[in-house]
């Protein structure tokens, strides 16, 4: 099996072995409480159509007669819905929206198992989502502990050890899931997680600065109204230029490719990077009732950070047209963000992009968001790097962190170049002398 994207590019399916459970599979699996169930979601729409396609789709999803379902209109609606923060339960309505349409998007083979694992989970997460998905079975009453051991029964020193050892590896594994659907990704490796609001200076609590990690300070009890999601590493819609790269001992492309989906978001997401260029898009709201100024968007070190070259690289051989978006540069060799303006005239019937320069002139609000495309380019090094989005609400200056996410641009003696072949479209070693990194001299 194989998956085409934009009937360019297609990647590789394996279904030996272990079944693979996905990134959005294992966060709804470990998820317990409503962040976590927001993560997962944030998750899932990664790979689902862009936030501004939604009002339309869902009119189109509402219409098919689903019994509970209405549209929503309002971008901001699933930006709110898909923010891992909030710790409110979301409307089950609007899950079951969301997900129908990103089920589409991605051409699940069986939508209504996947509405129905979401269901589950918002049940266990002590939600209701109606008559049309009950209650799952309760779970079977744990196993009675077995019988004294007689004399001479008792396990050995090494059983003992490793009955211990797999009691850890079950407690690693649900923490690692339960931060995950938080969005707090470093834990597995950078990859772009949402970023944290703190009030700076001028608010009177000090603003923190970027950790090595990227992570900075936790949030202020005093969080701000604004609504930032993001997607990276891929344009929105139809990308088959993007190529994804590997730090040494991060996991092999092999373990990418037992996915029926465009795995270079799960590259990125467990500590990989992109290759040349990458995409960063900014979905910028405010809660209901709130107007929000963006007042400036920075990298959040004077200079990335230097990292190792990669292990390997996942060239991808195609591509299509862009979007229409507002758009900044980011030229990570000389450490420089641009913004561009708008990149070209609105598509028929597509509203036009906000304008205006960043401060007192761009704002956002529920009825009103933007989204902003940062185009990211390394050429001639490795890289870590993050941004602050900088904004203020009623006088109170706020500054959202985003990031880590790594951008690579140079290869080491050692990185090994794969690439699809031309007739299976199957990925093995490329043959041929090494290729630029995509949009590199």
């Amino acid at each position: 099996m194989s998956f085409r994207m934009c009937g360019i590019l297609e990647f590789p399916v394996e279904r030996e072995g272990a079944a693979y459970m996905s990134m959005w599979q294992g966060q709804l699996a470990g998820a317990r409480n409503w962040q976590e169930y927001r993560g997962a979601l944030h998750t899932y729409r990664e790979d689902g159509p862009a936030f501004a396609r939604l009002p339309d789709l869902s009119e189109d999803m509402a219409g098919r007669g689903i019994p509970g379902l209405k549209a929503y209109t309002g971008v901001a609606t699933y930006s709110a819905l898909v923010d891992p923060h909030s710790s409110k339960r979301p409307k089950w309505d609007q899950v079951e929206l969301l997900v129908r349409i990103c089920a589409e998007h991605r051409r699940e083979p069986d939508a209504e198992a996947v509405v129905a694992d979401w269901a589950a989970a918002y049940h266990r997460c002590g939600g209701d989502p109606g008559p049309r998905f009950p209650a799952p079975d309760p779970a079977p009453a744990p196993t009675p502990a077995p019988a004294p051991a007689a004399p001479g029964d008792t396990p050995s020193a090494a059983s003992t050890v490793w009955g211990n050892r797999r009691i850890r590896f079950a407690a690693v594994a649900v923490v690692v899931l339960t931060l995950a659907g938080l969005g707090i990704r470093g834990i597995v490796g950078p990859g772009g997680g949402e970023g944290t609001d703190t009030a700076d200076a001028k608010g009177g609590t000090s603003s923190p600065g970027a950790s090595p990690s990227g992570t900075g300070a936790a949030g202020s009890a005093d969080k701000g109204p604004l609504f930032l999601t993001s997607s990276w590493p891929t344009l929105q819609d139809c990308d088959g230029a993007t190529s994804v790269a590997m730090p040494a001992g991060g996991p092999p492309l092999t373990s990418f490719l037992a996915q029926n989906v465009d795995f270079r978001k799960d590259v990125t997401a467990k500590g990989g990077a992109t290759w040349g260029a990458g995409h960063l898009y900014l979905t910028l709201s405010a809660e209901a009732g709130k107007t929000v100024v963006i007042q400036g968007i920075r990298p959040a070190t004077p200079r990335p950070t230097p990292i190792g070259p990669p292990a390997w690289i996942a060239l991808t051989q195609g591509g299509c047209g862009d979007a229409y978006n507002r758009v900044f540069e980011y030229d990570l060799d000389q450490a420089v963000l641009t913004d561009k303006g708008v990149d070209r005239k609105p598509p028929p019937g597509e509203k036009p992009a906000n304008a205006k320069p960043l401060g007192s002139g761009f704002t956002v609000s529920a009825d009103d968001p933007a989204v902003i495309r940062v185009d990211v380019t390394a050429c001639q090094g490795n890289y870590e790097w993050g941004l602050f989005v900088d904004y203020v609400h009623a006088g109170q200056s706020y500054r959202r962190q985003l990031g880590p996410f790594r951008s690579m641009g140079v290869r080491g003696k050692d990185t090994v170049d794969y690439a699809p072949d031309p007739e299976t479209r199957l990925y093995g070693k490329a043959g041929g002398p090494p290729q630029s990194a995509v949009l590199c001299p």
